[in-house]
């Protein structure tokens, strides 16, 4: 199985099949590998900006939550919170491999004002390394 957030330049890319799922493509460059892998899943929507996410290697479908989208698409802020266990995970994706320090800092208000989530548990993803 393959972790992700662990490697670099990652990208993910959406195929909405117009049924209610959407398919979904991680990619990240494993630095120690020295290859890029690639994982596939797809997402269901619950209802309003709720999506269920499911990939080969998780036992379970992930609850995940958009909290914000860009007018343009340009931008997007998303939650999950994998309940029993207490473990919250967020992304703020993005079209491009960088954002300005406004587009951070308001998504960070979004994270810390919705679902209290801090600055200080993120890890910004290198790109440009592969």
């Amino acid at each position: 199985s393959v972790t992700f957030e662990t490697g670099t330049d990652v990208t993910a890319e959406y195929n909405n099949y117009n049924t209610g799922t959407v398919g979904v493509a991680n990619t990240q460059f494993l630095t120690d590998q020295k290859k890029f892998r690639t994982t596939y899943g797809y997402a269901t929507v619950l209802g309003d900006a709720k999506l269920c996410v499911k990939f080969p290697q998780a036992p379970v479908c992930g609850d995940y939550q958009v909290l914000y989208i860009g007018g343009n698409y340009e931008l997007s802020v998303v939650y999950s919170d994998v309940g029993i266990f207490g473990i919250q995970y967020g992304w703020i994706l993005s079209r491009t491999q960088t954002i300005s320090q406004a587009q951070e800092d308001d998504a960070f208000y979004i994270f810390s004002s919705r679902v209290g989530m801090g600055r200080d548990l993120f890890h910004k993803t290198e790109h440009g390394v592969a």
